[in-house]
């Protein structure tokens, strides 16, 4: 039986930890979200349709240790050796690099979409695929807690985590949506943005300048010049190389009096505190690049984050 290629259920986004008897709780994984397929053969899937399956094949042998006829969904995260997800080592791993998938749900069972059942009846499925195990070789399964939110907030926090995933627990699945059901609490709001520019320096770069879609075009929404690796500025400038562009893709902001403008291609994650009213970043902080994502999806909407 060939499984349908879908997109993963999405999450708003919430400033403050709480507690409830209606949520469970995990942690947020910081990774690239995928979906992985298994039929006939097994697939491994980004958030926007990329396939991953090559990149990653000791996850794909571990899935083929698993009954077939599912689908999952998680995060595949390389951890540090304090345990965390380290974003960098992931996006510039190397054939030895040590992914693990974090896998937090299921939307396939024995070849049967399972995604009108509650969370928790989806769980309890996942928990028969993993015969009952947490770990699989690099396959973990996401543990979860109830009530206890605030506690397991400030515990996430204080292990330099970024924070936690509250989950309704008789939510359905939806594909491709983002719903009022899963709410991801960060300890500091993320966003990813499209890079339209930056402003030249006599080596590199001080600053990128930072857009989101809307129904007439790019808005500008800030310059980001902190949180850059030396390789990271060596990465961006080989890649502006090539894409560059003589006009700004949006009218000048009265601000910016001098700028090298590119080819809206590439999507950056973003650290910041908050929006001002004028939907300028707040101590926005670079983050990373995501190679998953497309630019038209970092929209002026989903401004409160991905």
């Amino acid at each position: 039986m060939k499984l349908p290629f879908l997109r993963p259920m999405l999450a708003q986004q919430r400033q403050e930890a709480f507690d409830s008897e209606e949520y469970l709780f995990e942690i947020k994984w910081d990774g690239y979200r995928c979906l992985a397929y298994h039929s006939d053969g097994i697939l491994l899937r980004s958030r926007n349709g990329k396939d991953f399956t090559q990149q990653f094949q000791q996850i794909i042998s571990d899935l083929a240790s698993l009954p077939s006829g599912y689908i999952l969904d998680g995060e595949l995260v390389i951890l540090d050796k304090r345990g965390r997800p380290d974003f960098s080592a992931l996006q510039h791993k190397s054939r030895d690099s040590r992914v693990t998938y974090i896998v937090f749900d299921m939307l396939y069972y024995d070849n049967v979409n399972i995604c009108k059942l509650p969370l928790i009846e989806r769980r309890k499925r996942l928990h028969l695929l993993f015969g009952g195990q947490n770990k699989l070789g690099c396959l973990w399964l996401a543990q979860a807690i109830e009530t206890q939110g605030k506690q397991y907030y400030q515990l996430a926090i204080h292990q330099g985590l970024e924070g936690i995933m509250a989950k309704h627990k008789h939510s359905r699945y939806l594909p491709g949506l983002r719903s009022p059901h899963w709410y991801k609490i960060k300890h500091r709001l993320q966003i990813d943005a499209v890079v339209v520019g930056y402003s030249p320096a006599k080596q590199g770069f001080k600053s990128l300048y930072l857009a989101l879609y809307a129904d007439d075009g790019l808005h500008y929404i800030g310059n980001v010049g902190t949180g850059f690796s030396v390789q990271e500025r060596r990465i961006l400038l080989s890649g502006f190389a090539s894409i560059r562009q003589k006009f700004a893709p949006w009218p000048l902001s009265a601000g910016i009096r001098e700028g090298v403008w590119v080819k809206p291609l590439f999507v950056a994650i973003i650290n910041y505190l908050e929006f001002t009213p004028d939907l300028r970043l707040r101590q926005p902080s670079f983050v990373g690049l995501r190679s998953d994502k497309h630019p038209t999806e970092c929209t002026l909407d989903d401004k409160v984050g991905r």
